[in-house]
């Protein structure tokens, strides 16, 4: 899920923006409390540590960026165009939804 988090969000952001933590993403489950609302990184430096750390806190933030349904949205219109159709994404972190 990660990947294509991060494969959407290099479709929605410049790798140079810069991105403030958004209030309640270091809430996330399976966080690693390590960012701080209201610091700010570049999307580049994010996405080093989303896919590195597999970090949900960052996934969390870069949705609520643009916004949940925007992010997954993408997300999804990438696996069906790459033809994998069983795929199915519901939020940006791959946690399931229904816990």
């Amino acid at each position: 899920t990660k990947l294509f988090t991060a494969r959407a969000i290099r479709d929605l952001y410049s790798l140079s923006d810069t991105v403030k933590v958004s209030e309640g993403a270091n809430r996330t489950r399976g966080d690693y409390e390590e960012l701080t609302p209201g610091d700010i990184y570049h999307t580049q430096d994010l996405l080093r540590a989303m896919i590195i750390e597999s970090n949900n806190d960052v996934a969390e933030t870069f949705a609520n960026g643009v916004g949940e349904g925007v992010l997954v949205n993408r997300m999804n219109e990438i696996a069906r165009y790459w033809g994998l159709l069983h795929t199915h994404f519901e939020n940006s972190t791959g946690l399931d939804s229904s816990s």
